[in-house]
C-alpha cells in the first residue's frame, strides 16, 4: 500500500512561479539570478509556513540547475532531483534549533573549504537560525563575512530581532509576509479541485482564518478534515474539528454584554470555567468582535473570511451599539486582558471585566460625545481681590508687525527669517532695534555677517519703506522677550487652559473614574475643515 503524502508536501512549490503571495521576494531573487548578482548570504524572515524554506530550496536548485528554464529550475536534471529528494551532498539543510551549539558552527566553517562535488554552488540552508547560541553565531561570523565564491548561505528565521546585528549586516534580508486571504482562497480551491475535495464557502473561510496567513497550516487542516469527512467538507464538521463550541460560548457571553443582559452571564462564565476554557482566549475573541463591529458600524464588514453566521451575529448586535459604546467596551476588554496577565484570580478579574462592560451605559454616558470649547478667559479670572495675579501672554503691536515681516522674509530666505525670531524687537524714534541676549549670541553673529546683514536690510527697506531703520544689537541684561519665546508662552498658556477644561469636563471625569485612565494627549480638532 502506497504511503499517503500530505498536501503540504505534495503541493510544495518547485519553482519560483509556484510560490504564492511573495511577489517582491520572488521577483528580486529571479532578477539576481538573471543578472548574475548572486550574494554570498541571504536572510529570509517571516512567520512560519509561508514559504521561507521552500524559496531557499528553489533558489538552491535554480543556481545549480543543469537545464534551467529561464531562471526557474527544470526539476528534471540530476542536480534538481537530488535537491528535491534531500540527497544532494552540496545543498545542506540544517535545523538551527537542534544544531545550535558552537561545535556545529565550527563544523560548517571547516566544511565550506571543501569544493562542491556535483553542483556549481554549495548551499547551506539554516532554518530557525535565531536558535543558535551566541558562541555559534560568533563562530559562523567569519565564514559569513568572507566565504569561498562557491558557497551560499540562506538563513531562515521566524524571529529576526534575535539575530545579532553582526550577522544581519552581512546578509541580504528578505521579509516574507503572511499570505493574503485572496491568494490562499484561490490556491486552496485549485488544490481541492485537483484532489476532488468538496468544500462550502463558509468552511473555506474558517480554514483560511484559522490558518492566519500560513499555507502549511491551511493544507494540514484540510488533510485533517478530509480524514474526518472523506472529502466532503461542510461548515458543521469544520466547526467540530476546530472545536468552535468554545467560540459559541464566548459569543453568547459577548452578546449578553452588548445587550446589557446580566441575568445569564454568571451561568455562562461558570460553564466557561467548568470546560477549562482559557479566559484570555475569551477576551481576545471579544476584542476581535469589537474590531469587526467597528468596521460594520463605519462602512461595512471588510473581512472577507467572515461566515454567513458571523455576519448575521454582527448585524444582530449593530443596532444596540454606537461608536462611543464600542470604544468604551474595547477599553474595558483591553484593560481586563492586561490585568489578567499580571494578577492572580483570573476568573474574578474576568467576571468584573465582563460585568463592567455589560453595565457600561450606567457607568458612562455612551450616547454622547464630550465636546470641549475653550474660550478666551475673562479678565476677572486673573484677578483676586482686585489684585492681578496672572496676565495671559500676548503679542505686542510691535511683535505683530515684526511677525508679519518675518513671514514675508520666509518666502525669500527662510534661514534669515528663522534667525530673526530669536531677537527681541523694539522701536525707538522710527528705528527698529533687534536685540539678542548672550545665550542667543549665535543668531546675532549669523545676522551680522555682511552678506546676511545686506539681505536683511534690503528686505527690511522694501517691506517698511525708507523712513524706517534697523539696528541689530547684543545686550547683556536683556529683559525683552523674543517673538519665539512669547509665542511659546502663549501656546503653553493655551494648552494649560485646554487641559483644565478637559479635566473638569464631567464626561471625561467619568471615563477616568471607570477606566482608571489618565489624560495622555489632547488634540484640537478644527470643525471648520
Amino acid at each position: 500500500m502506497q504511503r499517503y503524502k500530505a498536501l503540504a508536501r505534495k503541493y510544495r512549490p518547485q519553482n519560483f512561479d509556484e510560490i504564492v503571495g511573495q511577489e517582491f521576494v520572488v521577483k528580486t531573487l529571479k532578477n539576481a539570478i538573471e543578472l548574475g548578482r548572486i550574494s554570498h548570504a541571504y536572510l529570509f524572515t517571516g512567520p512560519r509556513g509561508i514559504g521561507k524554506t521552500t524559496a531557499a530550496r528553489v533558489f538552491a536548485k535554480a543556481v545549480n540547475c543543469l537545464n534551467p528554464i529561464g531562471v526557474n529550475p527544470c526539476n528534471q536534471c540530476s542536480n534538481c532531483m537530488e535537491i528535491n529528494n534531500g540527497t544532494s551532498v552540496d545543498v545542506i539543510e540544517i535545523d538551527g534549533a537542534s544544531n545550535r551549539k558552537v561545535e556545529e558552527a565550527r563544523n560548517i566553517r571547516e566544511n565550506v573549504r571543501i569544493l562542491p562535488i556535483n553542483n556549481k554552488y554549495k548551499v547551506y540552508i539554516i532554518d530557525e537560525v535565531h536558535m543558535l547560541t551566541e558562541e555559534a553565531f560568533n563562530a559562523l561570523l567569519k565564514t559569513l563575512e568572507e566565504p569561498p565564491d562557491y558557497v551560499i548561505f540562506i538563513l531562515a528565521t521566524t524571529d529576526a530581532h534575535k539575530i545579532p546585528m553582526t550577522i544581519l549586516s552581512r546578509c541580504q534580508k528578505y521579509d516574507f509576509k503572511k499570505i493574503p486571504n485572496n491568494y490562499m482562497r484561490n490556491y486552496l480551491l485549485s488544490i481541492m479541485e485537483k484532489e476532488g475535495i468538496s468544500c462550502d464557502n463558509d468552511s473555506l473561510n474558517l480554514i483560511i482564518r484559522n490558518s492566519d496567513g500560513c499555507m502549511r497550516d491551511a493544507l494540514s487542516l484540510i488533510d485533517q478534515l478530509v480524514a474526518f469527512t472523506g472529502g466532503n467538507i461542510t461548515y458543521e464538521n469544520t466547526s467540530e474539528i476546530l472545536d468552535l463550541s468554545e467560540q459559541k460560548l464566548a459569543n453568547d457571553i459577548f452578546e449578553g454584554i452588548i445587550n446589557g443582559d446580566t441575568n445569564n452571564l454568571f451561568d455562562l462564565i461558570d460553564e466557561f470555567s467548568r470546560k477549562g476554557i482559557d479566559y484570555q482566549f475569551a477576551l481576545e475573541t471579544f476584542i476581535v468582535h469589537t474590531r469587526n463591529l467597528l468596521h460594520g458600524l463605519t462602512g461595512g464588514f471588510s473581512d472577507k473570511t467572515l461566515t454567513k453566521d458571523e455576519i448575521d451575529f454582527y448585524e444582530r448586535l449593530k443596532p444596540k451599539l454606537n461608536l462611543n459604546k464600542l470604544f468604551g467596551i474595547f477599553q474595558i476588554f483591553q484593560k481586563t486582558l492586561s490585568e489578567m496577565r499580571y494578577l492572580q484570580m483570573e476568573k474574578f478579574i474576568f467576571e468584573f471585566g465582563v460585568f463592567k462592560a455589560a453595565n457600561i451605559d450606567k457607568l458612562i454616558p455612551t450616547d454622547q460625545i464630550p465636546t470641549i470649547t475653550v474660550s478666551e478667559p475673562k479678565k476677572s479670572e486673573y484677578i483676586v481681590n482686585k489684585q492681578p495675579t496672572a496676565q495671559p501672554p500676548a503679542l505686542s503691536d510691535i511683535q505683530k508687525t515684526w511677525k508679519g515681516f518675518i513671514k514675508h522674509l520666509e518666502t525669500i530666505n527662510p534661514a534669515i527669517a528663522a534667525q530673526c525670531g530669536y531677537g527681541a524687537i523694539s522701536e525707538v524714534n522710527n528705528k527698529y532695534i533687534l536685540s539678542f541676549s548672550e545665550k542667543d549670541k549665535f543668531y546675532y553673529n549669523m545676522l551680522t555677517k555682511p552678506e546676511k546683514k545686506q539681505i536683511l536690510e534690503k528686505n527690511f527697506k522694501s517691506y517698511f519703506g525708507n523712513e524706517k531703520d534697523l539696528s541689530i544689537v547684543l545686550e547683556n541684561n536683556i529683559e525683552k522677550k523674543s517673538l519665539i519665546k512669547t509665542e511659546s508662552e502663549i501656546r503653553s498658556f493655551q494648552d494649560e487652559l485646554l487641559r483644565k477644561e478637559v479635566e473638569n469636563n464631567p464626561v471625561i471625569k467619568k471615563f477616568i473614574q471607570v477606566f482608571d485612565a489618565e489624560i495622555e494627549k489632547i488634540e484640537k480638532i478644527d470643525n471648520k475643515k
